[in-house]
């Protein structure tokens, strides 16, 4: 009797489908490097983009503020950013600490494969 082989489990996504392949650690240190280097003034002169907000006719959802008050931290302005909105306070180093277990994470996989496939085709080696 010959016993058919099993099928390979099903890798598990750790990214959106609408990421198409850009890992979270990229996307996040993409926005907070956008932040930093946005000035402070043109997000305050810029349109509402709350969608709770919009959605739900509210003068203000609790999370309305993040935004500018994540760049003026990145801005070096702390108390700045706690006037916007004090979720700062929870989601920057949320935020931080994200990024950091990602990109741990990456090396991690990279160390125990030993190697890794470059973007343009050519293989990079970890030496350790």
């Amino acid at each position: 009797m010959t016993s058919t082989p099993h099928p390979a489990p099903a890798r598990r996504r750790s990214v959106a489908w609408f990421a198409c392949g850009i890992r979270r650690a990229q996307l996040v240190a993409l926005g907070l490097l956008g932040l930093a280097i946005i000035p402070q003034s043109v997000l305050a002169r810029g349109p509402k983009l709350c969608v709770w907000s919009w959605l739900l006719h509210l003068k203000a959802c609790p999370a309305c503020g993040t935004t500018r008050a994540l760049c003026a931290l990145l801005h070096g302005h702390p108390r700045q950013a706690l006037a916007f909105n004090h979720n700062v306070l929870a989601t920057a180093p949320l935020l931080a600490g994200m990024l950091l277990m990602d990109v741990a994470s990456l090396f991690r996989k990279q160390r125990r494969e030993g190697h890794a496939q470059g973007s343009c085709g050519t293989q990079l080696t970890v030496q350790s």
